[in-house]
């Protein structure tokens, strides 16, 4: 299996979940901390993705591996693809190539795979050789009520527990967000 690197490329329009559902979780009734709370809400959102493989917002990213798979098969790091915009490679000669996407299979499987039949051509011997630029995830309002509630556990997990050391009790939130994500987690992960 191929270890990738996803870099954001374009942003996400919205987030997945928003300011004022973690300042309802958290029973915060000012604005000062809004931008703080923006923050700690993308750092969960990244954390929810990392843990199940699961693009929660729009955006476009470069997947970037070392090289290709044995076989005709890649699994890919996210899902769900909304669309593979272009995939490019350091060729042996150490010049940069490109594969037509007309060529390319797309499984929006969980995960999701890409297929080039006939098999991947061989690559560079360069890190990150490979680079697949894709779209990924879908509308803010269609991520999974578990999802969003997980994001809302941990954004606000964040905000209240933002000190290296407090008088606060700290309560465990790992299992209730690993519960409400377990259902979502790519099986390769």
């Amino acid at each position: 299996m191929l270890n990738f690197t996803v870099r954001e490329v374009t942003p996400a329009a919205a987030a997945a979940v928003t300011i004022a559902e973690v300042k309802d979780a958290a029973r915060v009734d000012h604005t000062a901390d809004d931008a703080f709370i923006a923050g700690v809400i993308l750092a969960a959102t990244e954390q929810i993705e990392k843990l199940t493989g699961r693009a929660l917002v729009q955006r476009q990213v470069d997947m970037l591996a070392d090289g290709f798979p044995g076989g005709s098969v890649m699994t890919l790091p996210r899902y769900p693809i909304v669309s593979v915009d272009s995939l490019s490679y350091r060729d042996v000669a150490g010049g940069t190539s490109s594969i037509s996407l007309g060529s390319l299979r797309l499984s929006n499987s969980v995960p999701a795979r890409l297929q080039l039949p006939g098999g991947w051509p061989s690559t560079d011997d360069l890190l990150d050789a490979v680079t697949i630029r894709a779209t990924i995830g879908g509308p803010a309002e269609d991520v999974p009520t578990d999802l969003r509630l997980a994001v809302v556990l941990l954004a606000t997990h964040w905000y209240e527990n933002r000190e290296a050391s407090t008088d606060k009790e700290q309560r465990d939130i790992a299992y209730g967000v690993d519960r409400l994500i377990a259902p979502h987690r790519a099986t390769w992960l």
